[in-house]
């Protein structure tokens, strides 16, 4: 059976990258290798986490679904979104040899140096929230992956600037559209979070 997964920067705490694997022990959505350039830039400015999005799939619907929430989350490498996926999912490569055409396209994209902003106001439209929950009838989610996100929000230290911004709130300050913005989207991937927890 297939998996899909997707990695969650932690310094932004949005997905980053969407992807399929065929093993049954989750080896492909924590491997560090065959990653694209992009992939590792993210993750040497940050950490990083793995969610199981969808399991026990066949491997044509894990592939539909790859697609799916690529186009929902968008791709950095054309401006539609925060992932740094190159393909637009759906090419079968879970860890394998890469295809020649996906080696093309690698090396057109390494062209590339600099991301533009990218504006988050779209994860506060009902037309992706309504994405979200479409794609995510008939999750299922593992045990393991549920206790492991519950123990690493038990213990998440926060930052001198988190606790900042949380005193500055608390005191009334006016945050900047930007901070908003960000609080906004923390929220409502938290939001996700519990309620794809529960389904």
């Amino acid at each position: 059976m297939t998996y899909v997964y997707r990695h969650i920067r932690l310094d932004k705490n949005e997905p980053f990258y969407i992807g399929i694997g065929t093993d049954s022990n989750y080896q492909r959505a924590y491997s560090k290798s065959s990653r694209n350039i992009f992939w590792n830039r993210v993750v040497n400015v940050t950490d990083y986490e793995v969610e199981i999005i969808m399991d026990n799939l066949t491997k044509d619907i894990a592939k539909q679904k790859e697609i799916e929430f690529i186009s929902l989350y968008g791709k950095k490498i054309n401006k539609t979104g925060t992932l740094v996926n190159i393909s637009d999912g759906g090419d079968g490569n879970s860890g394998g040899k890469h295809t020649e055409e996906a080696k093309k396209k690698i090396g057109e994209a390494n062209k590339f140096k600099d991301y533009s902003k990218f504006n988050r106001s779209h994860f506060q439209t009902q037309e992706y929230k309504d994405k979200i929950s479409k794609i995510n009838k008939g999750r299922k989610m593992p045990d393991s992956m549920r206790e492991k996100t519950s123990l690493r929000m038990k213990n998440r230290v926060l930052s001198n600037e988190q606790k900042e911004k949380i005193k500055n709130t608390k005191l009334g300050s006016k945050a900047s559209q930007e901070t908003k913005d960000k609080m906004r989207l923390s929220a409502f991937i938290g939001w996700e979070k519990r309620k794809n927890k529960n389904i």
